[in-house]
């Protein structure tokens, strides 16, 4: 699997994303307070240490809530003044799945294509 700029969607890039989460410390970390550390175990395996037991957390990673994760070569890229790519989060997008967004006019419309390439690797889209 991999994000839509081409880098691997792999367990480094999953635990890039919760160590950014946590850091930044900024919504949606209250759900995931309770994760004490994420260490990469191989390539396909993440492991997340908790503080304490906490059940909800396999069913809030299989919800929209979940759906954290963004190219860490992205956000590294824009990131402006220590924020981690937070502002460029704003407006822009490069995920994992089906579809890539092409167009978004606030309060309009959002366009998604299944289409994505490697050119312009690292401009946003």
């Amino acid at each position: 699997m991999k994000f839509s700029d081409g880098t691997p969607f792999d367990a480094q890039a999953v635990k890039w994303n919760f160590d950014r989460l946590l850091a930044l410390g900024r919504a949606p970390v209250g759900l995931y307070e309770p994760v004490r550390e994420v260490t990469v175990q191989d390539s396909h395996t993440v492991v997340f240490t908790m503080k304490r037991p906490y059940a909800p957390f396999l069913s809030l990673m299989a919800s929209w809530q979940g759906a954290l994760f963004m190219s860490p070569s992205y956000l590294q890229a824009n990131e402006k003044g220590g924020d981690r790519g937070s502002a460029w989060m704003h407006n822009h997008t490069v995920g994992i799945g089906p579809y890539v967004r092409e167009q978004w006019a606030p309060d309009d419309q959002v366009v998604f294509s299944e289409e994505w390439s490697l050119s312009g690797a690292l401009e946003p889209r």
